[in-house]
């Protein structure tokens, strides 16, 4: 728009160099302020920081949160390190956790983990020789 009457013969030139006056005028006048503290306070506290984060757009900015980012910066080790993992385990309820144990699929996974015929063969082992197998009273 300025550059519109800037363009107009005779009082363009005028309206020219006061605009760039003027941009070098607040340019400094931004400067000090910034360099010079108790202004700065100043700005800071007639900030009302309620009505700027009204105005922002909440999901907007967490739209360009890059969440892998800042959970690769997490050190997952030192958060465990602080968790009271004896309080954790006395708000578990152990009837509950021990109802979600599928026993069909333990016991099978114990029978195929247990090498049966070995067992046996100990046992019998163990008997013939007149020993009780260990464990056994």
């Amino acid at each position: 728009m300025y550059g519109v009457y800037e363009g107009l013969p005779v009082i363009g030139g005028l309206l020219r160099r006061q605009r760039l006056e003027a941009q070098r005028l607040a340019s400094g006048l931004i400067d000090a302020l910034l360099r010079d503290s108790i202004a700065l306070d100043v700005i800071v506290q007639r900030l009302n920081i309620d009505d700027i984060v009204a105005r922002l757009n909440i999901d907007e900015i967490v739209a360009r949160l890059d969440i892998d980012a800042i959970v690769a910066r997490l050190d997952v080790g030192a958060i465990v390190a602080r968790l009271d993992i004896d309080a954790i385990v006395g708000r578990l309820d152990m009837n509950e956790v021990v109802a979600r144990i599928d026993l069909s699929k333990l016991a099978d996974q114990v029978v195929e983990d247990v090498d049966l015929a070995k067992v046996i063969m100990q046992a019998g082992t163990s008997v013939v020789r007149g020993r009780r197998p260990r464990g056994r009273s």
